[in-house]
């Protein structure tokens, strides 16, 4: 069968979703049914539509409208000749151009995917499944689109969760693939643009560059020293050449990586030091 993006979309609704049934051998009754299931009416417009398109046949979308089906013999029999499954655990990734697995990979996310967001502090898109094998292959896919993401199992569950975080990262996802789904699609945008901008505008006046360290500065009682961090190396680097120039020595550690991926670094001052420049105890 001959991928377009119109099919890619709909093997895609059909892995998330979907199902591409018949009747087990020893049943007298035969069945033969081709279905995705979704509660938003957009997707399973987008399905139908697409369907329509591809196999010249108009699936049904049911009255409670949480469905799309059609039933058809020829059509049941040849896609799972060809596929196999469509099944949670079993499906596969099609091997098919780029251009078709964007298609692929936006109908997949409309059905499946999710768009996390704590603002200003915790931004994901993400996957949840059974399917190691297929999270695998979409992880690989996403790297295409330079788009990087992490796989874990949840505890406890024998289920994983593929992530997608960092600004860069959900910004190429918007670019390369982005959502049909109204809400996801808002979603999406307003994860962006809670992002804050981490680069540093630090004061030249001793004052203001008091004021600076104070707001930015945590306290280490303990390893008698102020840590002041950064996703942004830049900053920190920065900061440490506006210390050298009162005389006062600082480290520059890191990169380092939280269990979701983001890098960050740490510049470190004696805290006798930093007394010093403020004028006292903290």
């Amino acid at each position: 069968m001959k991928f377009n993006s119109y099919f890619a979309s709909i093997h895609a609704y059909l892995c998330a979703d979907g199902y591409v049934i018949k009747n087990p051998e020893n049943q007298k009754h035969h069945y033969y049914y081709i279905g995705f299931r979704n509660t938003n009416l957009i997707l399973l417009n987008d399905f139908q539509k697409k369907f329509s398109k591809v196999f010249g046949i108009t699936p049904i979308i049911t009255k409670d409208k949480d469905r799309c089906k059609v039933q058809n013999k020829e059509l049941t029999l040849k896609l799972i000749k060809e596929f196999k499954s469509f099944y949670s655990e079993n499906w596969t990734l099609p091997n098919i151009s780029k251009t078709h697995l964007k298609s692929w990979l936006r109908s997949y996310f409309d059905s499946d995917g999710w768009v996390g967001l704590v603002h200003r502090k915790d931004r994901k898109i993400g996957l949840e499944s059974i399917n190691l094998k297929g999270l695998e292959q979409i992880q690989v896919t996403l790297k295409l689109f330079d788009i990087t993401s992490t796989i874990k199992r949840h505890k406890n569950r024998y289920i994983w969760s593929l992530t997608i975080c960092g600004k860069d990262d959900i910004e190429r996802f918007k670019k390369n693939i982005g959502f049909l789904h109204p809400k996801k699609s808002r979603k999406l945008d307003e994860a962006l643009a809670s992002y804050v901008n981490y680069n540093w505008d630090i004061p030249s006046g001793n004052e203001n560059l008091i004021r600076f360290m104070s707001e930015k500065g945590k306290v280490s009682q303990s390893r008698k020293q102020v840590r002041f961090s950064s996703i942004i190396k830049q900053n920190l680097i920065d900061l440490q050449n506006k210390l050298l120039k009162l005389e006062i020595e600082s480290r520059l550690n890191g990169p380092w990586s939280n269990p979701y991926g983001s890098i960050w670094y740490c510049l470190s001052v004696r805290l006798d030091d930093y007394k010093k420049i403020i004028g006292g105890e903290k």
